[in-house]
């Protein structure tokens, strides 16, 4: 093996023996380690930028899978609350627009996602399609009491033509995301409220990482 790969660990593990055991090796030891890569997480560059925005997250049900119909609209409003507080965009649509034009539009379900974006003024539409949805109040599984399922696509608002209506990704079906509560999550959440919430959130953070950089150990978070 070339010397320069086997450089690091060596001199890791002279640190570890000259430094004093426990919590005495103090701040100066800690940042040595970090310095060498012992403090530092690798990181998960984002699989496609949205740009600033405004960006529309839109969740479309067609086949009305969501047996808690106030899951839409919590996942839009967490899916859109993640993008912004990690940088992935600057500026979202509210879902208050969206549902103010859903109830003025009587054929509003009959509109493509692009021209709803173009209604809208956004940029670009960060498209959620649900797969599948189970929630309960009762705990009937150990492994995944509730589950929750879209896939994601990117489709330009601004399009003028077919070929410019999907930005990403380039598998037709879109990318899968899901998130689960186990049933020790589920025993801490009371009421269909608090589980709604912890499952949108949870969903909305998944997606977003597609969309900015982050630690790998974010990945293995529960």
């Amino acid at each position: 093996m070339p010397t320069h790969r086997l450089l690091p660990g060596i001199l890791l593990l002279l640190v570890l023996v000259i430094l004093p055991a426990g919590p005495a090796c103090g701040p100066e030891g800690g940042a040595l380690l970090y310095w060498m890569g012992a403090g530092q997480k690798e990181k998960v560059g984002a699989e496609f930028t949205l740009g600033p925005g405004p960006i529309l997250v839109l969740v479309d049900d067609p086949e009305e899978r969501l047996s808690w119909a106030e899951a839409r609209d919590l996942l839009a409003d967490e899916t859109a609350n993640a993008l912004l507080a990690n940088k992935a965009t600057e500026k979202v649509v509210s879902n208050q627009a969206v549902q103010r034009l859903r109830r003025s539009r009587s054929d509003f379900e009959d509109r493509g996602c692009r021209e709803i974006g173009e209604m809208l003024k956004a940029e670009r539409v960060l498209w959620l399609q649900v797969a599948d949805f189970f929630a309960s109040e009762e705990t009937q599984d150990l492994t995944a009491a509730a589950r929750f399922a879209v896939s994601v696509r990117v489709i330009n608002a601004k399009a003028q033509t077919r070929e410019e209506v999907r930005l990403w990704p380039e598998e037709m079906e879109g990318r899968p995301v899901k998130a689960e509560l186990s049933a020790n999550e589920m025993s801490r959440l009371k009421g269909r409220r608090e589980i709604t919430q912890a499952l949108t959130a949870k969903l909305g953070n998944e997606v977003a990482r597609l969309f900015h950089e982050h630690a790998l150990d974010d990945l293995m978070k529960p």
